[in-house]
């Protein structure tokens, strides 16, 4: 952790660091840690978020960095257009067109599927599968295309079955 944290700081100094970083992304860094999960209580406490959402987070975390656990609690906001280009690209990018997906908020959601991708603070799409009733966990795959972030999501839904 103090590696971490000096590795941080010489970035901080240089003008270099990976947006966002903040007390929540470095909440999750200790979360995300081996012996995160004993800090979890202090965690809700502190940050006023339930439980399995910080669960979440910690994956989220673990696959994108804070950009991926700020992710995981809610998408970046982001314009109309952006959204529709990268329907399109999603939409151009697959072999079968079953499914339809659509834009709520700032996700895109292919609910047949079971997959989600999400705009971070860091300009790049998370990908996500849902996990339960309307309980959307992060995925491996986060990347600068949503074509990319798609199939990832898909892939890992393959990986992990539905849960009801």
């Amino acid at each position: 952790m103090t590696t971490d944290a000096a590795a941080r700081a010489r970035t901080l100094l240089a003008g270099t660091a990976a947006a966002p970083h903040d007390e929540l992304a470095d909440i999750m860094r200790i979360l995300a840690s081996p012996d995160g999960a004993d800090h979890l209580e202090a965690a809700q406490h502190t940050t006023g978020i339930p439980e399995a959402t910080l669960r979440a987070m910690m994956i989220g975390y673990r696959h994108g960095g804070p950009a991926g656990a700020h992710a995981t609690l809610a998408a970046t906001p982001a314009a109309t257009d952006v959204l529709e280009r990268a329907r399109e690209a999603v939409h151009a990018s697959r072999a079968v067109g079953l499914g339809t997906i659509t834009i709520d908020g700032s996700t895109l959601t292919d609910a047949t599927a079971g997959v989600q991708i999400r705009p971070g603070p860091d300009g790049r799409w998370y990908p996500f599968t849902l996990w339960r009733a309307n309980e959307w966990r992060p995925a491996p795959g986060a990347c600068d295309d949503p074509a990319d972030a798609f199939r990832a999501a898909r892939r890992a839904r393959a990986a992990r079955p539905l849960r009801r």
